[in-house]
């Protein structure tokens, strides 16, 4: 299943009361309490809080209260994530084309709407820019694939929404302090791979709803990490072997790549989807 954030937005706001919503406003400072947290916000309002979620991606600032040494890894790969205006004759096929450190990726997500990512290896000391990635000049980094690749790439041009940023991931150290708690991104942010850093994110909200609500004490927070590093440890590990083959350039080591992968059983490949995609179910049957 693929769908817009927006659309993410909208489903999850449905559960939600939405006069408590609050948008324009950033947290600016968190002072300990005997059983709360005092939340400082932009607006200069003070709060009281049982329990503060950092849930504000790779860029977190209510991290800098939690974890303030926490350094980004870059993974050597830049990403351009477009949507352009196409369907697909089969709305179900998605896939993700290797090139010679770059990759295509697709999906539909609407009935007239396609998800298409661009990956290149670069160095961090050579940003791009988003509007210059839709001119000829950029996009003919992608013109030497051929088959869906080619096709993919020809859509390029006619992207109606375009977002660009490097490929970073967090990993390490406390995601909790008293009863202040990280989680998704701002917590484990992990390169896109693998297309689980929402999927992430949304366990971490689902295990920790449930931990709270059994003891809603600062112990808790401790307690989710300690139940959620082992699975986000591996999926990050995994995601970012994938990226680093990917950015695999020379001839010979494309080709030994490109053999190996087809070389992976078909049982090794049922037991990694498994291990993927089984956490919820897990979690909720314990």
């Amino acid at each position: 299943m693929a769908l817009q954030r927006h659309e993410l937005h909208a489903a999850l706001l449905e559960g939600l009361d939405e006069s408590r919503i609050r948008v324009g406003v950033s947290i600016v400072q968190i002072l300990d309490g005997l059983d709360h947290e005092r939340v400082t916000l932009s607006d200069g309002t003070v709060h009281d809080c049982s329990l503060v979620v950092g849930a504000d991606g790779i860029r977190s600032s209510v991290r800098r209260y939690v974890w303030p040494e926490a350094t980004l890894r870059h993974s050597g790969e830049t990403c351009w994530r477009l949507v352009v205006p196409h369907r697909l004759e089969d709305a179900e096929l998605a896939g993700e084309v290797w090139g010679h450190g770059k990759r295509l990726g697709f999906i539909q997500i609407s009935p007239r709407e396609m998800y298409v990512y661009a990956t290149l290896k670069v160095r961090r000391e050579e940003p791009e820019d988003e509007e210059g990635f839709v001119t000829p000049q950029r996009w003919r980094h992608y013109a030497d694939f051929d088959g869906i690749g080619a096709s993919i790439a020809r859509l390029i041009p006619s992207a109606t929404t375009l977002v660009h940023n490097d490929l970073e991931e967090l990993a390490g150290a406390s995601w909790c302090r008293g009863r202040v708690v990280l989680i998704g991104d701002a917590a484990h942010a992990m390169t896109p791979n693998l297309g689980q850093g929402a999927a992430m994110a949304l366990e971490d909200a689902f295990l920790l709803a449930r931990l709270w609500c059994l003891a809603p004490r600062a112990e808790t927070l401790i307690l989710f990490q300690q139940q959620r590093e082992a699975r986000i440890e591996f999926i990050r590990k995994q995601s970012w072997i994938v990226g680093r083959l990917g950015q695999w350039e020379s001839p010979w080591s494309v080709w030994l790549r490109n053999t190996l992968v087809r070389l992976v059983p078909n049982a090794s490949r049922r037991r990694l989807h498994q291990r993927l995609f089984t956490g919820v179910g897990e979690m909720a049957a314990q």
